[in-house]
């Protein structure tokens, strides 16, 4: 029981709470939680235009740019360029890559390769979200999560409570960090959390001013036993230090970690005992997938998804 079995009881108690969730997920953690529960899969297909936010709509098209490429000049050249043509009610995407490349020459050029993952469809709504960064090439991946974000901002009204969930991958949103801290202030002032994962605290502590962005608008941190470098140790005392270190793990059965809250005063070390039925849908251990996909396959034309999870239960053992 880790770190993805862990966040996934979190995304359980926000569904059976009925809060709207989205998950983004680069390495198909989620993918059985979904299969299970439903939700909307996003397919490799989205569309930029459907929100109509300049800041966002700027933030995505600097994705393709390489940073080398486009000065602070153009960059305010941009914003006001896609402000004229929102003005102009111009509602594909492809129309406002036209409009921007008679100001910003050629800029068209580094959407050569995005076309065939544009939509001018809407997404849809839904109170399980499921993103599989895994089917995206790289170089769309981080427009993919802004994209995402962007959604989440504009799902239900402002004062819904929300969960977004971020699973590894904040790495390759190095360049907004900006605007992801104005995200996360944003998420916390209309009582939505925002859920970030990472393999550990060193992952994070290298990316520089976007771990400050995420770390600064944490309300409590999630801390399992881990190999602290001498890097990573700036971000905890002593004591908190010394309760990492004490936690333990007994799979299959049990989880220790660390709750930190922002203040600095509640600290302590919990326990998490997974249900059958929990342990066997959150658990993404690579011989327990494989023995479940082989299950799966074999009755995925007859029965439902939860018909073959219960009987897979039972023919395990782990339920009577």
């Amino acid at each position: 029981v880790g770190k993805s079995v862990f966040a996934q009881k979190l995304v359980d108690h926000s569904r059976l709470k009925d809060r709207s969730v989205v998950i983004i997920d680069m390495g198909g953690s989620f993918s059985k939680y979904l299969e299970y529960y439903g939700g909307n899969i996003f397919s490799q297909k989205f569309n930029p235009m459907e929100f109509k936010n300049p800041y966002f709509l700027k933030e995505f098209i600097l994705t393709f740019i390489p940073e080398s490429e486009i000065t602070t000049k153009e960059k305010g050249k941009l914003f006001v360029e896609i402000e004229i043509a929102l003005s102009l009610n111009i509602s594909t995407f492809k129309d406002l890559i036209s409009h921007l490349d008679k100001t910003l020459l050629d800029i068209s050029y580094y959407f050569s390769e995005v076309w065939d993952y544009i939509s001018n469809e809407s997404s849809g709504k839904s109170k399980l979200t499921y993103v599989d960064l895994s089917i995206y090439p790289e170089s769309i991946i981080p427009g993919v999560i802004l994209f995402s974000i962007e959604y989440f901002k504009n799902l239900g009204n402002e004062e819904e409570y929300r969960i977004l969930l971020i699973d590894e991958c904040w790495k390759l949103l190095i360049r907004n960090h900006d605007y992801i801290a104005q995200c996360f202030r944003t998420f916390r002032k209309h009582g939505c959390a925002a859920i970030s994962i990472t393999q550990n605290i060193e992952d994070l502590a290298s990316l520089g001013s976007i771990s400050s962005a995420i770390l600064g608008n944490c309300n409590f941190k999630i801390v399992f036993r881990q190999t602290l470098s001498e890097q990573s140790r700036n971000f905890f005392s002593q004591y908190e230090i010394e309760l990492i270190s004490s936690v333990n793990s007994n799979k299959g059965n049990y989880s220790e970690f660390v709750i930190l809250a922002q203040d600095g005063e509640k600290k302590k070390v919990a326990r998490y005992y997974a249900s059958p039925l929990e342990y066997a849908i959150f658990n993404t251990s690579k011989s327990d997938l494989i023995r479940w996909n082989k299950f799966k396959d074999k009755y995925s034309d007859l029965f439902s998804m939860k018909e073959i999870m219960n009987a897979y239960l039972v023919l395990n053992g782990s339920i009577n």
